[in-house]
């Protein structure tokens, strides 16, 4: 018989979206292409929901019912029996009975981030990097300098009156690499003048502010190159956010006797205690919460009946599957659901949009699925000793950045 198969790379840094209709399969990159089908386009509110939710809509959900995203590391097969979709991919939970030998890991990771770097500079076309001064792309830089000379262009953007001056850090990795360094400063005027183009490109809602950075550096870095390597996923991968950090005080409200919890709420109102300090108490009285409810830009229970007239209620099954779904310690689980949900459906989903909006090719060079792999073999209590963030891989940098960096 005759089978197609339609297959997403394994940690999403493309998208395809796909329909089913009786007997035709429809699938593109673009949700605007099933406009052009003419076929009817019907809004899921629970996908809406759930963009209030997170800030952007998780996979495989779309803004319509009838479109599907296909989800990374999955492939959808089609002969004349149907459809059927299966997964071929997954990184692997850390082997507990394996010993861990650090010096070892470290010379397994720069290995493979110099085969990673060597093979996503293989270009016909101009090429460079964004460099935001941060651990990350700072370190792809001492990569780049050191195996291709003809990579030698950096990016970077800052906002007028922003306080932090990112280009600082980015300018004192380019000068001392000798990168050729490119700026564009942007103000509120600017954003409004391209806000509906970065709305037509990312092609559904979409609600992080970095949107408008990536948008503004692919502009500036179309000029001058058509290929631009970043450090998308490092913070997944090693612990780079907020969010895996585990506070002293946090620790306190996790140890608290469950009863004692239970019966904060109606204590805290009885004694005029602020919602929001109910609410943040409650949002951190345990471990799993702390972490899950950090990826809220609403909580669920805010957006009950939002939609007048239609039932609903805002989910986190999706991001609660992945984070209770894997296998590891806790630390892994938190990267595990940020790089199945938050770095695909928000991070990825944005910047190859984005870029390509600009007529250019972004890579990510931290996700070559061998350095995924690694990273995921490596134990939670070394990749973030004391709940440190990038503490195992600022570690394993020192010496070869600048301090400040």
């Amino acid at each position: 018989s005759r089978t197609g198969y339609l297959v997403r790379d394994r940690i999403g840094v493309k998208p395809i979206y796909y329909r089913i209709d009786g007997g035709d399969l429809i699938f593109a990159s673009e949700l605007k292409a099933f406009q052009s089908t003419r076929l009817p386009l019907t809004p899921d509110p629970q996908a809406m929901l759930d963009f209030l939710q997170y800030s952007f809509i998780p996979a495989p959900q779309t803004p319509f019912t009838e479109v599907r995203k296909l989800l990374p590391g999955h492939y959808l097969e089609f002969d004349q029996k149907g459809v059927r979709v299966r997964q071929y991919w997954d990184p692997a939970p850390p082997n507990p009975s394996t010993s861990w030998d650090e010096a070892v890991a470290r010379e397994e990771f720069h290995h493979l981030l110099s085969d990673s770097i060597r093979i996503q500079l293989r270009s016909e076309v101009p090429l460079g990097l964004f460099l935001s001064g941060g651990i990350d792309s700072s370190m792809l830089a001492l990569s780049m300098d050191r195996d291709a000379a003809h990579a030698s262009k950096s990016f970077t953007v800052q906002y007028k009156g922003e306080q932090y001056d990112a280009n600082r850090y980015a300018q004192t990795v380019a000068d001392g690499l000798g990168f050729d360094h490119h700026l564009a400063t942007i103000g509120v005027e600017d954003v409004f003048r391209e806000l509906p183009r970065i709305v037509w490109h990312l092609d559904e809602p979409h609600g992080d502010s970095a949107d408008v950075g990536v948008h503004f550096v692919s502009m500036l870095a179309a000029e001058s190159v058509k290929v631009v390597l970043n450090g998308a996923g490092g913070d997944e991968l090693f612990a780079g956010y907020h969010r895996h950090r585990i506070h002293a005080l946090k620790r306190v409200v996790h140890a608290l006797p469950s009863g004692l919890k239970s019966s904060f709420r109606a204590a805290a109102e009885a004694l005029g205690i602020p919602e929001a300090t109910i609410f943040r108490f409650q949002r951190n009285s345990d471990e799993d919460r702390s972490f899950l409810w950090a990826l809220y830009a609403f909580p669920p229970h805010r957006l009950d009946g939002f939609f007048q007239g239609r039932p609903g209620t805002a989910s986190d099954k999706i991001l609660s599957d992945y984070y209770h779904g894997y296998a590891g310690d806790i630390v892994n689980k938190r990267l595990f659901a940020d790089l199945k949900f938050y770095l695909t459906d928000n991070i990825l989903l944005a910047l190859d949009k984005l870029t390509m909006g600009c007529s250019i090719e972004g890579r990510v060079t931290l996700l070559d699925h061998r350095l995924v792999e690694f990273a995921f073999r490596i134990p939670g209590e070394f990749k973030s000793p004391q709940g440190s963030m990038k503490g195992l891989l600022k570690r394993w940098l020192k010496g070869t950045l600048p301090d400040e960096i």
